[in-house]
């Protein structure tokens, strides 16, 4: 959900896939473009991230030179080790 003054300089809302999404903003001095996006956690098999990582480089690359580019998002990422306290940690 946008205001309105943030909706009316929207240029394009582009989904590129379930986990990707273009935005691209008009602003007084430059174009914005937001990348959003919600990555794939590490236990998901190597082709599907191959796959998801592929699209992802080809949106940035495809985003105009002069454009400010901004990606943001969710990154998930799962590991194995417990602590005694039953929180997550990356080992050492």
């Amino acid at each position: 959900m946008m205001s309105r003054g943030v909706e009316s300089e929207l240029l394009e809302w582009k989904p590129i896939n379930n986990r990707i999404t273009k935005a691209q903003f008009y602003s007084k001095f430059i174009k914005l473009t937001i990348i959003l996006l919600y990555t794939p956690t590490l236990a998901t098999k190597g082709k599907d991230k191959n796959i998801f990582y592929e699209e992802l480089q080809s949106v940035i690359e495809n985003v105009a030179k002069p454009d400010l580019q901004l990606v943001m998002g969710e990154v998930k990422a799962k590991d194995g080790s417990k602590l005694e306290s039953g929180g997550n940690l990356p080992a050492n």
